[in-house]
């Protein structure tokens, strides 16, 4: 199984919080954010990072404009070498948050 370096994750998570601040505001709670490794499965080995972003959704709307622009931010925030080709997202409902982790896809590092 491939693994992401803590460094790495926690590096993607500050940028992740940072541009959810930026559009979603200071007070909204994202919790937890869990970045998986995912091999892109034409075998020749690459690796791109998928972000699994739980909100609550009855306190707050994914406003679809924000979410289309999020992986162009994330990218900028995190500079060189993390474009948006390398990185993925998903929003899920805090509600739904504990059957879907417990998918062997999705398991924190």
């Amino acid at each position: 199984m491939t693994t992401v370096k803590a460094a790495v994750a926690e590096k993607v998570k500050a940028a992740v919080a940072k541009v959810l601040a930026e559009q979603y505001g200071p007070d909204a709670v994202f919790d937890p954010v869990v970045v998986i490794p995912t091999d892109d499965g034409d075998g020749d080995g690459e690796v791109y990072l998928h972000v699994y972003i739980v909100f609550d959704e009855n306190a707050i709307e994914i406003d679809t404009y924000k979410d289309i622009k999020f992986l162009g931010l994330l990218a900028e925030e995190l500079g060189e070498g993390m474009s948006p080709e390398v990185l993925t997202h998903s929003f899920i409902e805090k509600s739904g948050w504990p059957d879907f982790s417990r998918n062997p896809y999705v398991v924190s590092r």
